[in-house]
């Protein structure tokens, strides 16, 4: 049996494989953040047209959706997840403007049990940002599933760091309940 995990393009795949010399099975696992970044970070140093800049700055756009789902659970994923971002970082919800991100991680969790994100590649503009089309399934605090999609425009500072976030999904009152958030 095959198992196969998709994250942002790449699929990842777990394939039993046999010893012939015990005849037990071993189970290959390559879903780990290691290889998955490892695989996304090749794919974006490998494109032509990205500076080293820009292949950094991809590979972070990169962690920050992996390190978002982990935080929930794992206090380091939520301390290396606000670390991406300035302090003063400019986070846009639909059009609901507010400074910083880790008030918004605080009210996200407040409101949800667990989410997983998939991702489209990071793309520069000719702005200068970054953007990506998601989707996302997770588990609101009451117990509802739910699915989402849209778009993420970054903007990246010099050192690496996330100065601006905006969040535009095909639902636009989807994040209605953050916006008096602080």
């Amino acid at each position: 049996m095959t198992d196969t995990t998709t994250t942002g393009h790449q699929n990842h795949t777990n394939v039993p494989s046999t010893t012939n010399t015990t005849n037990t099975t071993n189970t290959t696992n390559t879903t780990n953040v290691e290889s998955a970044e490892a695989n996304i970070t090749n794919r974006a140093a490998n494109a032509a047209t990205n500076t080293p800049l820009e292949t950094a700055a991809i590979t972070m756009l990169n962690k920050y959706f992996r390190l978002f789902d982990a935080s929930r659970t794992d206090e380091r994923a939520m301390q290396d997840l606000l670390s991406l971002f300035t302090p003063d970082a400019e986070i846009v919800l639909n059009g609901s403007s507010r400074t910083g991100f880790e008030g918004f991680m605080k009210a996200f969790y407040e409101y949800n049990q667990d989410i997983k994100h998939m991702w489209d590649a990071w793309v520069l503009q000719p702005d200068g940002s970054y953007q990506t089309n998601w989707a996302v399934c997770g588990q609101a605090a009451d117990g509802t599933v739910y699915a989402k999609a849209g778009i993420d425009i970054a903007r990246v500072n010099e050192a690496g760091q996330i100065v601006y976030l905006e969040n535009v999904q095909a639902d636009e009152n989807a994040f209605s309940k953050y916006k008096n958030e602080r």
